[in-house]
């Protein structure tokens, strides 16, 4: 059985369609980017006629007495018969036409981005008169008492009279208009790029009241019952009182609305940027339903005989019963009730409503998910209680692969072990400088609280970057022992081919023997000769290293970025900039703490991790240089 569709029919074009359709004895005349202006049987789909224009066809066409009028990128004004799409007359202005005309009395409006508003007779396509504004007239004229009303990228809405061209009033917005405006009961609408709808007095241009959104208002309004109803960029659909101004509803979407709504039985009918046409109760603002294309819907729809017809930057127009979508749209919200009164799991919210599994299945899903968490739940529980903290034994244990009894048994094995070690004199010594997170927030793709999470971590973010300045900066895992510097090349050599890092600041090196460490000889001491910043280049292998002589103990308090423009182009440490090497291209601020037990054996890296979740336990800070001494003194027994 073929899959129910709402779809009545599409037809391609050969590039976006912006244009908004308009249906007149089922044809449907609309235009399309690809320089075209077709003519489409409404019922089949199939093109009647098309002609070609010079350039892109934006303007949404306008029908009357049998010929149809739109323009074009290519500075004209067209006429065509209808029956034939053969041009009856041409008229040329300055500049682009998108302006949508209105025709009234034999006499067409229209704009033009030459900076005027025209006035041409409908039969010869001679001029009657043209008005001159400070920007492009983009917003489609709207006709009604004898005036004229349009906006334009002067920030203006005119109000013009319709014989004689001459200016009755303009009023001043923050940004330019592009929404056409609609005139109801002496009251004209329209909205600014400056992201408010305006509502003014259609006599004097005062305004009555203004209401504000979070992006720019290029969509026109609609205006029924009370209600007006437009979208905006900062992706919503408004419902808001003629009256007062205030709002009564609004309807979220995913990218900008800048379709145009039309309003018709009880529904509002507009498209997206985020692909889709949406139909919402027009009353409370709820979604019927909504179609989704391959690209964005900008062109406002038009609805006739229970079909809505609309424009998608996919490079068709479509035609959607309204019917059939009702009804689609009546399962889906069912489905999604009865979803959310079982409590489903987004992901499985997501396949109950397209009908990948059954409600039944899902909630059989959902139960077996909850088990699994309350298992998991009781086998920490007893793993706190009978005190398994080895990572890899509590792991273990809690994922099923070892009882508990044999959990246990492990624990005391590895605590076994850390008392003898302990008796046999363990020292510690601290490696380097504990992690710093000097992290500037960039304009990139890198979200700033990953990259703190990562750094903090120790995890790695794979091909992440952003860019200040052409130095592209990358963020990953850090090995810096091949960058730190020794005072004596050849204990350098002995650690680094043992895979051992710095010594302390305050040891002279000479006093290290490490082929014959005796128990107790060395203490832990804080600080390092160099602090060292360095990471993995989004080019494999290459290194950048920031580096400076520290005395003291080091606080990663006193790194700062150096600015140049506003953007980093180095660090300083207390002041001093630090050195780098300059052809390298990438730089991270981020290095890692090891901890070294030192014994009669030799010298052995400790579970770091493990320490500092120890620490944490105790409410004391790895970061901190106090702290730490705390810690090994207590642990370790180090003065």
């Amino acid at each position: 059985m073929a899959e129910k569709t709402p779809l009545k029919w599409k037809f391609e074009t050969g590039d976006s369609v912006f244009s908004s359709p308009t249906l007149v004895d089922g044809v449907v005349y609309f235009g399309s980017w690809d320089n075209h202006l077709y003519a489409i049987d409404s019922k089949t789909g199939k093109e009647k006629w098309k002609f070609e224009a010079g350039d892109w066809v934006d303007s949404s066409p306008v029908v009357s007495e049998g010929v149809v009028y739109f323009g074009s990128n290519d500075s004209h004004l067209y006429a065509l018969d209808t029956k034939t799409g053969e041009e009856k007359w041409k008229f040329e202005t300055g500049d682009n036409v998108y302006s949508g005309p209105a025709v009234a009395d034999g006499v067409i409006y229209f704009g033009s981005n030459d900076n005027h508003l025209y006035a041409l007779d409908t039969k010869t396509g001679k001029e009657k008169w043209k008005f001159e504004t400070g920007g492009d007239v983009t917003s489609s004229p709207t006709l009604v008492d004898g005036v004229v009303y349009f906006g334009c990228s002067d920030n203006h809405l005119y109000a013009v009279d319709a014989k004689t061209g001459k200016e009755q009033w303009k009023f001043e917005t923050a940004d330019a208009i592009s929404s056409s405006p609609a005139v109801v009961d002496g009251v004209v609408y329209f909205g600014s790029e400056d992201s408010h709808l305006y509502a003014l007095d259609t006599k004097t241009g005062k305004e009555k009241w203004k209401f504000m959104t979070g992006g720019k208002v290029t969509s026109s309004p609609a205006v029924v019952d009370g209600v007006v109803y437009f979208g905006s960029g900062d992706k919503h659909l408004y419902a808001v009182d003629i009256k007062t101004g205030k709002e009564k509803w609004k309807f979220k979407t995913a990218d900008d609305v800048r379709s145009s709504p039309v309003v018709s039985e009880g529904v509002v009918y507009f498209g997206s940027w985020d692909n889709h046409l949406y139909a919402l109760d027009s009353k409370t603002g709820q979604e019927n339903w909504k179609f989704e294309t391959e690209d964005f819907v900008e062109s406002s729809p038009a609805v006739i005989d229970g079909v809505v017809y609309f424009g998608s930057g996919d490079n068709h127009l479509y035609a959607v019963d309204i019917e059939v979508a009702s009804a689609l749209g009546k399962e889906e919200i069912n489905r999604q009730e009865e979803a959310d009164k079982h409590g489903i799991t987004v992901e499985k919210h997501v396949k109950v409503l397209s009908g990948d599994i059954t409600l039944e299945e899902a909630i059989e899903l959902q139960k077996e998910e909850e088990a699994e968490k309350e298992a998991l739940a009781e086998a920490q529980e007893k793993a706190d209680k009978h005190g398994i903290t080895e990572e890899d034994i509590r792991t273990k244990y809690i994922s099923g692969d070892i009882t508990l009894e044999e959990a246990i048994e492990l624990q005391k094995e590895e605590e076994q072990k850390r008392k003898e070690a302990e008796d046999a004199g363990y020292k510690v010594t601290l490696e380097t400088i504990s992690r710093c997170t000097i992290i500037e927030k960039a304009a990139g793709t890198v979200d700033i609280s990953e990259i703190v999470n990562a750094i903090s971590s120790g995890e790695s973010i794979e091909d992440k970057w952003y860019d200040y300045n052409d130095i592209r900066h990358v963020y990953g895992t850090t090995d810096i022992a091949d960058t730190v510097n020794f005072s004596d090349s050849e204990i350098q050599d002995k650690w680094d081919e043992d895979g051992y890092l710095d010594i302390s600041a305050d040891a002279d090196a000479d006093d290290f023997d490490i082929d014959n460490l005796e128990k107790g000889d060395y203490k832990y001491l804080l600080g390092s000769p160099t602090f060292i910043l360095t990471a993995e280049s989004y080019e494999k292998g290459k290194w950048n290293t920031y580096s400076i002589d520290i005395d003291g103990e080091f606080d990663p308090g006193l790194i700062k970025p150096c600015y140049e423009g506003g953007l980093i182009c180095g660090y300083e440490y207390d002041g001093m900039e630090m050195d780098s090497n300059q052809d390298m291209e990438s730089t991270t601020s981020h290095t890692d703490i090891s901890i070294y037990l030192i014994t009669k054996d030799g010298i052995e890296l400790a579970d770091f991790d493990e320490i500092r979740n120890n620490m944490t336990e105790k409410d004391l800070d790895s970061e901190n240089g106090d702290d730490i001494r705390k810690y090994l003194k207590d642990a370790y027994g180090v003065e």
